[in-house]
């Protein structure tokens, strides 16, 4: 049987091996208590919503970084679904949301809850692990918009226009100047 100082040592070993790999994670990683509060925030994490780690500790994730939805409307704790994750026990994948950078302004992202349990089942908080999907965003707003481009530009063009499948060569589509010239 191995003495105590031993144990102690494996034990400090696996807690920084544990805070190495949650420190060097690419994604920002937040453990949040049964209330909502910052418990942990790794460096990523911290650094996506422009603060530092001290700043967050022990503060409530919903009126710091998740009060207001991309829209600018308030964020209910109940329409939440990191607090979901905490009420129900369920793990909650979501895209397309938003945090809020001590700057005012928003960082879109995509992040997963899962509920942390204690030894008997019980949920004591949540982990969110979560990714700047900003840049995602961007180029699904440009594409739309140029899509929309594009759409107005064969339905307004003033010459006749028509879409075929290039196998069958069926008709897709023909913009309102073939049907007036072509009927």
């Amino acid at each position: 049987m191995a003495n105590p100082p031993e144990n102690y040592a494996k034990v400090d070993q696996l807690q920084r091996e544990r805070e190495l790999i949650l420190n060097s994670a690419g994604e920002g990683i937040f453990h949040l208590d049964l209330n909502g509060n910052f418990v942990f925030v790794n460096p990523k994490g911290a650094e996506l919503v422009g603060r530092n780690a001290a700043e967050l500790i022990g503060q409530p994730a919903d009126l710091i970084i998740h009060s207001k939805q991309a829209d600018g409307r308030d964020y209910e704790v109940s329409d939440c679904p990191i607090h979901a994750s905490m009420r129900d026990g369920a793990q909650r994948r979501i895209s397309n949301d938003v945090f809020w950078r001590k700057d005012g302004n928003p960082v879109h992202v995509d992040y997963v809850a899962a509920p942390v349990k204690d030894d008997g089942g019980n949920v004591s908080g949540t982990i969110v692990t979560f990714r700047d999907a900003t840049a995602e965003q961007i180029v699904a707003a440009r594409v739309k918009l140029q899509a929309e481009q594009y759409r107005l530009l064969f339905e307004t063009n003033p010459s006749p226009m028509w879409v075929f499948d290039v196998k069958t060569l069926q008709i897709l589509a023909v913009n309102e100047a073939a049907s007036a010239e072509y009927g």
